[in-house]
């Protein structure tokens, strides 16, 4: 457990209580319960959650339960590049996610030369909201690919 208490600054802008207890539940979950000591999170555990929430529809459904439990998973990689015996960032951590997929890791470094070269300022940290819409985009737009399994 961490030594001394340790300011956790969130990787969103989060504006909601339900959706703020969730984030601070994953990351607690990822440093000190089952996952405890096993470092980043697979990026393949957003993508199996995202399609299960597809699977039932909660994005359609603007299930207000479900949707601030989405903070639940972004806590969770928060996290998992966390040391649970100092609370500061693990040094042997270079990504935020493992990149378990050739997709993932092409992903990954196309958002960061995004973030890094041409975001605006309001691009670089989504709200809460804005990053749920934005996965309710994407959700939905998979969905209707041929290919959606694979992407």
């Amino acid at each position: 457990m961490a030594t001394k208490q340790q300011s956790l600054t969130p990787l969103i802008d989060i504006q909601s209580a339900a959706f703020a207890a969730q984030y601070e539940r994953g990351v607690w979950w990822s440093m000190y319960g089952d996952e405890q000591g096993k470092g980043p999170v697979p990026a393949s555990y957003l993508v199996t959650n995202l399609k299960d929430y597809a699977d039932r529809d909660y994005f359609g459904t603007n299930d207000p339960y479900h949707l601030s439990h989405l903070g639940f998973f972004f806590g969770m990689y928060h996290g998992g590049i966390l040391s649970p015996q100092t609370g500061q960032r693990r040094p042997d951590v270079t990504t935020l996610a493992h990149l378990d997929h050739r997709d993932a890791r092409r992903g990954y470094r196309a958002g960061r030369a995004f973030y890094f070269v041409e975001a605006e300022p309001h691009e670089q940290r989504y709200t809460e909201g804005r990053l749920i819409e934005r996965l309710r985009e994407s959700v939905t737009e998979m969905a209707s690919w041929r290919d959606g399994e694979s992407t």
